[in-house]
């Protein structure tokens, strides 16, 4: 996979390079993944954002829930260049 597909991810991830030590453990965590692993990482994500964006849905928080849900969005529609 090329580099930028890479900061790619991370980006959909939500990590933003040298933030903290647990960024820093899951940008090196996804840069190191093998195919399988990334796609596993992939769908925890899109889990994560669709959980999100349905509570913040029944909390009528309409801003932070267009926000996950865009997440989720953005990691279905994601293709591995």
């Amino acid at each position: 996979m090329r580099r930028t597909g890479m900061n790619d991810i991370l980006e959909l991830r939500g990590m933003d390079k040298g933030r903290d030590a647990r960024q820093a453990y899951m940008e090196n965590q996804v840069l190191d993944a093998d195919p399988q692993d990334l796609l596993i990482l992939l769908y925890e994500g899109l889990t994560r954002f669709v959980l999100a964006g349905q509570h913040n849905l029944e909390k009528e928080n309409w801003e932070e829930a267009a926000k996950n849900l865009g997440r989720a969005r953005r990691i279905v529609s994601y293709r591995i260049q």
